[in-house]
């Protein structure tokens, strides 16, 4: 360690404060969206020879089989990346840095590279925010020393060209490789790595793995765990023991991450609209911050229509009368931000209030009626019915803790402790372990009990005594009620594992779900909720956002409908947005409603004239005047002839018809003649 630079002291019980984020961004990926890539490299540029540090953040950048490393670092890091052109190739002559670390000094060199050097007189830099090479920076003997794949690379960044066949290579570099330019001090690259000419400075260890789990860790980047990682990265001598520990760290978490959003997705995916029945999905995906407003109401919608089917508030209609229906669709309901106590006019929470009918379910009903009722810190209704027995958070706390079997733990019935009830009871009583003291002994007792229930494995027997992601899932969900690390605390860490550990063995990656057992090859449906439910505890405890079943700060919507348009004969209308009043948000878009048909009334016909046209009938809408069949045209009838008018005279026609005629009655008194 050096004498002038202090280092975070590794305690990985600091795993305490470690987060896995579902939404958070991922590696620090640089890539152009619309290109394919053959593979990737990781990237960094370091200053950790003057104690300043990482210069960037490492990246992770795509390539194509063409490219050389020069064509990669201008992708990644555009004109930050100051380089020069030579017969010799392209030299990597300064970056843009943006300037020292705010308070750094000379003395933060580490010492053994002063002394090694025989520095008198460390210089400053030309430009303030450029860190360079060619302007000798500091000391005369400035150099970028290029590392690839932890060897002192043999070329120069435009000689380095791909080979996925050679991961040794020092001359090329492959899908996965690190990259690494690190700002040289003294004996061109020796201060930085065995660069197989001489002595190295250092016995400096591998960082390369810890550079890719630091470039892939999706978690909040503020917490200790990350800083930590990216501190033994950067110091100068941290030892090989400190670079796999803060590696081994991030690469569990990295892990974990991968192994929950993954799955998480994978189930969201196949659940586009939640109904009545997945309420342990929507509380999973709900509360994990995946869903988005509206899926969540695409839920509470759906439940709204199932309950107003039913017609009544007691939704278990077997004949069995289940209380903890009730309990599951409250949780899932506040889950999503919806209102149990208003669903189609029904209040869910009245029949939880009747102790007589919750207790007659066993201690899981009397578990379950006391979660929903914690969801939102509710008040427990009066009881209308006089056959029950009005039930009060005190009396369900003491059934819980009257149910509690002699040697610790909670049983379905019988004497012997069962893993999943025991949990689940550890679930409900978490909100009073700090503040009510028969509470708390009877859980310590139950953590002790499921201590020793759990297998070297790290998971745990179900009622069949079969290990099982079930029964391992309900121990995790119960310990991150409590705050207690499923994952690092002594007592459920075993020979071969942690409970998480046992719980994320349980994941087929092919399929991005669950099995029920390792025996089974399948995965199961039911399995995998439960284990996202439990994953996404987990989570929220590691990222201080309270527990599972807390959800006093989840916003309750209260909903009307907006924009609503009436339809027309002329225009289509709208059935309206659902919108909360209180946030704003559109919980549910509307839908088009198709236009009205016209209301069709005659256009009486018009005779036509002598002069005037006519028209034929025709149709017209009566509401907004649209013609609907249009009349056509009737030509003008024009005038008729006069039947009256005198044949033309024929006096002459004797003189000049006289050659064409014979006289066929001389009678005086009547003469004929024929024309011929």
């Amino acid at each position: 360690m050096t004498q002038t630079r202090k280092k975070l002291v590794f305690s990985w019980v600091l795993i305490l404060a470690m987060v896995i984020s579902v939404i958070s961004p991922g590696s620090a990926l640089f890539v152009n969206a619309e290109e394919t890539y053959d593979g990737y490299v990781y990237v960094t540029v370091e200053r950790f020879t003057l104690g300043q540090g990482l210069a960037a953040e490492p990246k992770k950048i795509g390539y194509k089989k063409t490219d050389s490393m020069a064509d990669i670092l201008k992708r990644g890091f555009g004109e930050q990346l100051i380089t020069s052109e030579s017969a010799y190739g392209t030299s990597v002559d300064g970056f843009n840095d943006g300037g020292e670390p705010e308070g750094w000094t000379t003395e933060n060199i580490p010492s053994k590279i002063i002394d090694a050097a025989g520095i008198d007189n460390i210089g400053q830099r030309k430009e303030k925010t450029i860190i360079s090479a060619a302007d000798h920076d500091y000391t005369s003997d400035a150099y970028f020393a290029q590392i690839i794949n932890n060897k002192y690379a043999m070329v120069d960044v435009s000689g380095l060209k791909v080979d996925d066949d050679n991961e040794e290579d020092a001359s090329h570099y492959h899908d996965g490789s690190v990259f690494r330019i690190s700002y040289s001090i003294y004996g061109w690259g020796a201060d930085s790595v065995d660069t197989g000419f001489g002595t190295p400075l250092f016995d400096f260890p591998d960082k390369d793995e810890l550079i890719r789990q630091i470039v892939d860790y999706s978690g909040d980047k503020n917490q200790v765990l990350y800083k930590n990682a990216v501190s033994v990265l950067e110091d100068w001598d941290a030892t090989k023991e400190e670079v796999d520990e803060a590696q081994a760290a991030l690469e569990k978490v990295n892990r974990f991450t991968t192994i929950y959003n993954d799955s998480l997705n994978n189930f969201k995916s196949g659940l586009t609209s939640p109904s009545y029945g997945n309420e342990w999905a929507v509380l999973s995906i709900a509360r994990s911050g995946l869903s988005d407003e509206q899926w969540n109401y695409s839920y509470i919608d759906n439940v709204t229509k199932s309950v107003k089917e039913k017609g009544t508030s007691v939704l278990d209609t077997s004949g069995w009368s289940y209380a903890t229906e009730n309990a599951r669709l409250i949780i899932g309901l506040n889950a999503a931000g919806g209102n149990p106590a208003d669903v189609a006019g029904y209040n869910l929470l009245e029949p939880l209030a009747d102790y007589k009918k919750v207790s007659g379910q066993g201690v899981n009903g009397i578990i379950f009626a006391l979660i929903a009722f914690d969801t939102k810190g509710y008040d427990i209704p009066e009881l209308k019915s006089t056959d029950g027995e009005q039930a009060t958070k005190e009396k369900l706390i003491n059934g819980i803790l009257a149910a509690e079997v002699k040697d610790g733990g909670w049983a379905y019935f019988g004497d012997t402790a069962d893993v999943d009830l025991t949990g689940m009871a550890i679930q409900a009583l978490a909100p009073y372990y700090a503040d009510n003291e028969n509470v708390a002994a009877s859980v310590d007792r139950g953590l002790d009990f499921l201590s020793n229930a759990q297998d070297k494995s790290g998971a745990f027997n179900n009622y069949d005594n079969k290990l099982t992601s079930d029964s391992t899932a309900q121990v995790v969900s119960a310990l991150s009620a409590l705050g207690i690390d499923a994952d690092t605390d002594s007592r459920f860490v075993k020979d071969n594992g942690s409970a998480l550990d046992a719980l994320l063995s349980f994941y087929d990656s092919s399929k991005k779900s669950f099995k029920a057992s390792i025996d089974n090859e399948d995965i199961n449906a039911y399995s995998t909720v439960q284990v996202l439910y439990a994953l996404t505890a987990y989570d929220m405890m590691q990222n201080n956002k309270g527990r599972l079943y807390d959800m006093t700060k989840v916003h309750q919507h209260k909903t009307s409908v907006k924009n609503v348009k009436e339809s027309t004969c002329t225009a289509a209308g709208y059935t309206g947005d659902v919108i909360c009043d209180d946030c704003g948000k559109t919980l549910k878009k509307g839908e088009e409603i198709e236009k009205l048909p016209h209301t069709p009334v005659e256009i009486p016909a018009i005779a036509p004239t002598e002069t005037e046209a006519g028209k034929t009938a025709g149709k017209k809408c009566s509401v907004c005047g649209e013609i609907i069949e249009a009349p056509k045209d009737i030509p003008a009838t024009g005038k008729k002839e006069d039947a009256t008018t005198e044949a033309p005279k024929v006096e002459d026609k004797k003189e000049t018809l006289s050659n064409n005629y014979k006289v066929t009655s001389n009678d005086a008194a009547n003469p004929s003649v024929e024309y011929t």
